[in-house]
């Protein structure tokens, strides 16, 4: 199941946060895909919670989330974590970090997320009730056009490059 963060470990661990926040493809040794403008590119978002109540589909995780991911895979690799839990960490510490998920917090509250889960407010899903929910994404890993974050276009249903990464 996690076959591309087991591929990818030494070079995860090997690499400084700095290296990592300067270019999330580690000099392009995490890039799976190349196609014209579109790049893609690893990052650990392998996990599956099998046990989640509620599941949170985003488009693709972007550079700050790989970013996170990789730094957070990092930490735990060289603390000696098993593979199962370093997925789970860097999984749950980037899925909608950033600037999105405060916003990601206040919808899913607004809509009564939190109620149906019965906790106080679905910010807790991303700490102490992360148990309850699976992130994932249309798009698993990481997609860049023309360097920048994928943002819908070309259409991923259509483009061959973005078909392969679903």
């Amino acid at each position: 199941m996690h076959q591309l963060l087991e591929k990818h470990r030494t070079k995860i661990a090997s690499a400084s946060v700095e290296t990592i926040r300067q270019d999330p493809s580690l000099g392009e040794n995490l890039t799976l895909t190349v196609a014209g403008t579109i790049k893609v590119v690893y990052a650990p978002f392998d996990y599956i919670n099998r046990s989640a109540k509620v599941v949170l589909l985003g488009i693709t995780p972007g550079k700050q989330q790989a970013i996170n991911a990789l730094i957070e895979a990092r930490q735990r690799i060289l603390a000696g974590a098993k593979i199962d839990t370093v997925a789970k960490a860097a999984k749950e510490t980037a899925s909608f970090s950033g600037q999105m998920r405060p916003n990601l917090i206040s919808m899913l509250d607004s809509i009564g997320v939190a109620r149906w889960l019965n906790i106080r407010s679905c910010e807790s899903m991303f700490h102490a009730d992360s148990n309850m929910v699976h992130f994932t994404s249309a798009l698993r890993y990481p997609v860049y056009v023309d360097g920048e974050n994928y943002s819908g276009q070309p259409e991923m249903t259509k483009h061959p490059a973005l078909q392969e990464n679903f």
